[in-house]
């Protein structure tokens, strides 16, 4: 199990440790860093199995390091290597040469009793190419190298699932480097869940549309472990149109003034009247509102207004979507 990742000079961390648990919640607002730490896991897994099948079995012991190209980096989706550097800087002070920056990813863990510590680094050729070795190779003698990674650590199944979105309706069983590969070239969601279930077969997995899609039916549909669901609104946003909540976050007396004029007054809140079902209310509604009350919110950060909501004022279908989300993972 890995219980602790550290960071250096990888994407917007210049030096980040982080603890780890048997299971982990990443939360934390949009550019936090939350899916840079699980790029950095794949990365370093990618990293050390290029490694593996390059120098497993090899009589020299070199320590340039294994050259990845752009087109088989598959852990992060980019248009040249330099966006894996924290702050594209891949050279020292003033492009001083010999001094080129590593990207360094070190994961510990522990497996039967015994810990382990297992660190790549990666080295910046152009903007095509990167070459990955042990950490700090090159001051390591033959023996050491030949003897990396621990036993625990090349045993390690890792997969790094994107955001789920736009799931097909045909999902064709792919094999684990066409999974590999898909994942990589960044199209969320697609495949994904299933290259997942495809590394831990039995695996459940929930998909909560937004209520634009209309591609999905009505009723909810299950396919191979994977149940999909859809709002009945518009987007999650749309649950978020509570007058006395919104005032309370914007701290603003004429809230209910604004809020009325775009909903019928008296209308039922917990009902299905269309000011409150189609309109997009992050956009059209939500985040002009509130720029008109003094207290401009962009999209990202309405979670701040959910957090103002009252247990009365939680429309029951939120109720049932986290208590499906809550009875998938109890199983």
């Amino acid at each position: 199990m890995i219980q602790r990742v550290t960071i250096r000079k990888f994407k917007r961390f210049r030096a980040q440790t982080f603890e780890l648990a048997e299971s982990v919640v990443l939360a934390g607002p949009n550019n936090a860093g939350k899916s840079t730490l699980l790029q950095a896991i794949a990365t370093w897994k990618l990293g050390l199995d290029r490694w593996l099948v390059q120098r497993e079995g090899g009589r020299a012991v070199r320590r340039s390091g294994v050259a990845i190209t752009r087109a088989d980096f598959t852990a992060v989706p980019l248009r040249e290597m330099n966006l894996l550097w924290e702050g594209r800087k891949v050279t020292g002070p003033r492009g001083m040469s010999g001094t080129r920056r590593l990207i360094e990813i070190v994961v510990e863990g522990g497996a039967g009793g015994e810990e382990w510590t297992c660190g790549i680094e990666f080295q910046y050729s152009n903007p095509e190419v990167v070459h990955v070795r042990p950490l700090r190779a090159k001051e390591l003698d033959p023996a050491a190298i030949r003897a990396f990674p621990p036993s625990a650590a090349r045993a390690l199944d890792i997969v790094h699932v994107p955001p789920l979105a736009g799931i097909e309706r045909d999902e064709p069983r792919r094999d684990r480097g066409m999974q590999d590969l898909l994942v990589g070239q960044g199209r969320p969601g697609e495949k994904h869940f299933f290259a997942m279930q495809a590394a831990f077969p039995g695996l459940p997995g929930l998909c909560l549309l937004d209520g634009d899609n209309r591609d999905e039916p009505d009723a909810e549909t299950t396919r191979t472990g994977l149940v999909v669901l859809r709002w009945r609104r518009y987007e999650i946003e749309n649950y978020l149109l509570q007058p006395e909540a919104i005032k309370r976050f914007a701290n603003f007396p004429l809230v209910e003034e604004a809020f009325w004029r775009q909903v019928p007054r008296g209308t039922d809140l917990f009902g299905d009247h269309v000011s409150l079902v189609r309109v997009k209310a992050s956009d059209e509604f939500l985040v002009p509102l509130l720029a008109e009350m003094d207290r401009p919110t962009p999209k990202r950060d309405l979670y701040l207004l959910a957090a103002q909501m009252r247990p009365d004022e939680i429309h029951p279908e939120v109720v049932e979507k986290l208590d499906r989300v809550a009875t998938l993972c109890a199983e």
